[in-house]
């Protein structure tokens, strides 16, 4: 009796997602904070906050790097795309784009009345290697508009 009230339990929490009830909140990343108009850098998952603002950065994704290898010669520069999340207290989230070549798009974004700007976007490509999602790092910086 005491095997099978066990077994129930054991069954009874993987479904509710743990014994937490499933209301867990995962941990988050440290935010990392700011002030408008000074340059910082984040990595894909970070979170950067400008508490005075009520505002924060989140470096979604780098799902386009087509940027030329620094030890070859290519015909253009080719570009890398950014995707940030940007929050503000009460506000509904955005995602903007950026662009490492102002060919392929803007290498800013516009928010509310912020503007964030790619300043850099490291490590440089290079032929014999693929550059991992985590290894990226975004300068990044928000001025008010």
């Amino acid at each position: 009796m005491r095997s099978l009230f066990f077994v129930l339990l054991c069954l009874s929490c993987l479904t509710l997602g743990g014994c937490g009830g499933g209301n867990a909140e995962r941990n988050p990343l440290p935010t990392r904070s700011v002030a408008v108009d000074q340059e910082f850098s984040l990595r894909v998952g970070e979170e950067a906050g400008l508490p005075e603002e009520g505002l924060s950065l989140v470096l979604l994704a780098v799902p386009e790097d087509s940027r030329c290898p620094e030890d070859a010669a290519c015909p253009s520069e080719g570009n890398a795309r950014l995707r940030v999340e940007l929050r503000k207290t009460d506000q509904t989230r955005a995602i903007v784009e950026l662009n490492t070549s102002p060919l392929a798009g803007s290498r800013q974004g516009i928010y509310l009345n912020y503007v964030v700007k790619l300043i850099s976007l490291a490590p440089n490509p290079r032929t014999e290697r693929t550059i991992a999602s985590g290894d990226y790092v975004a300068n990044l910086m928000v001025s008010r508009q």
